[in-house]
């Protein structure tokens, strides 16, 4: 054998000793790396499940993610404690920019896992090193993501419509572009592969921060986004279903003419009110009937338009005729909690809002064209939602009178006023639209007004046993 074909040989056989040692194992700080370079694909998870990631990985590693935080910190700012706020200028320059990358990533993490704001302050200060990093998509979204938490922080909403649209525009729609523009795998690499990941975290960004955690008004310009990336959701156990709801609820009947933060607190309310009607457990009770009423109340607040305001109207009368009922049928749950006490008296209020909300749509501009200027698509929409919220009043007075009625001891006999009063609420109102203004008034309603006189007739036999 020649020379030439032994050291082939030898190099043949160096390279399967290379191929057949064992590999090293990660550190506990490598496994973070690796961790946090794909942080987008768990910065959408709700709080307690992040939080919840994070300790197993803590636990996996040998190494909580606040330690490794530490270690890098101390690293890259020359051994700055771990427990201050870091500013731009107190890093060392010259080190890879991953460094600055993960611990700002770290930083974000725990911000998400604790609420706490300085966490938030670090990420954006360690980011900030790689301002001249135009070319890395993945900083230019962070930057985004970052700027959009800290104005649902401060609550400045423009400053988040601002973040919140840019990084739709500049990254989502641009990978998209990509996307289209260069369909082979391999043409895909790199952050341009996270675009499904990014779709979750914008819809988080909008609903769950901004809408339901920091209650932000008015965010109508990032309705367009959540209804252009809905059909682009498709992460398992993501945010499809719920922005499926979302935009069903900007549109149709019960919708405020395209209202983001309307239609999430409906739907949120909704969810409540159902978590409400079910439970079992009386010790859970008060804090969904809290919920349910506080998500009403907001989605009334940020309505903008007659439609969208009757709708809320028609629906939360409906839970408080729900619970009326339950009280009239003694309910031993419901009665057991003393902070229902004060519901007869809210029910009054909203029967009397609402009839004086009725009244407005129901003048004559309104009924001849001026519907459209309240949110009515068109006529046909218009009276089914005048219909909805007639009914609801109409039998939230008749459980009210119930109610009343229920409760009025021998002691108290002659005290007809308070069953009286919702009945003739309603017949009044009756008597103003029935006769004149025939077509915005249900069919049920001739039915309910001669319930209503009946129920009052007997009051009055009973009041004049007393006169």
């Amino acid at each position: 054998m020649n020379a030439s074909c032994r050291i082939i040989l030898l190099g043949i056989f160096c390279l399967l000793l290379t191929s057949i040692a064992p590999a090293r194992a990660a550190t506990p700080s490598e496994q973070w790396d690796s961790l946090l370079e794909v942080t987008y694909k768990f910065s959408w998870y709700p709080r307690q499940d992040l939080q919840r990631l994070l300790e197993l990985k803590g636990e996996e590693h040998g190494q909580s993610l606040e330690e490794y935080r530490a270690m890098l910190l101390h690293e890259v700012t020359g051994g700055r404690p771990a427990a201050v706020r870091i500013a731009p200028g107190d890093f060392v320059p010259g080190l890879s920019w991953r460094k600055y990358y993960r611990l700002s990533l770290a930083e974000f993490c725990l911000f998400l896992a604790n609420d706490r704001e300085q966490h938030l302050q670090n990420a954006r200060a360690a980011m900030s090193v790689l301002s001249q990093k135009t070319e890395q998509p993945e900083v230019e979204f962070w930057n985004y993501v970052f700027a959009a938490h800290d104005a649902c922080l401060k609550k400045n909403r423009q400053a988040l419509i601002s973040s919140t649209y840019s990084l739709w525009q500049n990254i989502i729609l641009r990978f998209e572009l990509e996307t289209l523009l260069f369909p082979a795998e391999s043409a895909q690499a790199g952050f341009v592969r996270s675009l499904p990941y990014l779709y979750e975290n914008a819809a988080h960004l909008v609903i769950r921060k901004a809408i339901l955690d920091h209650e932000l008004p008015g965010l109508y310009p990032l309705g367009a986004m959540i209804q252009d990336i809905q059909p682009k959701l498709n992460v398992e156990n993501g945010y499809r279903t719920l922005v499926d709801q979302v935009v069903e609820r900007m549109r149709g009947v019960n919708s405020d003419s395209g209202n983001i933060n309307y239609a999430v607190a409906l739907l949120e309310a909704t969810a409540n009110r159902y978590d409400f009607e079910d439970e079992k457990d009386e010790g859970q009770l008060g804090a969904k009937y809290q919920l349910t009423r506080k998500y009403y109340q907001l989605a009334f607040d940020w309505a903008d338009t007659g439609k969208g305001k009757a709708a809320i109207l028609t629906e939360q009368m409906g839970f408080m005729n729900y619970i009326l009922r339950r009280f009239s049928y003694r309910d031993d749950l419901l009665s057991a909690k003393q902070f229902f006490n004060n519901l007869p008296a809210l029910a009054n209020d909203r029967l009397e809002q609402s009839i004086a909300f009725y009244d407005r749509l129901a003048l004559p501009a309104v009924q001849n064209g001026g519907f459209a200027a309240e949110g009515f698509e068109d006529r046909k929409v218009y009276l089914k939602g005048m219909h909805q919220l007639w009914d609801s009043a109409a039998k939230l007075a008749v459980a009210l009178a119930d109610f009343h009625q229920g409760n009025r001891g021998p002691q108290h006999a002659a005290n007809i006023f308070p069953a009286a009063r919702p009945l003739q609420q309603y017949c009044a109102l009756f008597a103003r639209h029935a006769r004149s203004n025939t077509e915005i008034v249900p069919d049920n309603a001739y039915f309910l007004a001669a319930y209503a006189a009946r129920e009052l007739a007997g009051l009055f036999r009973d009041h004049a046993q007393y006169s």
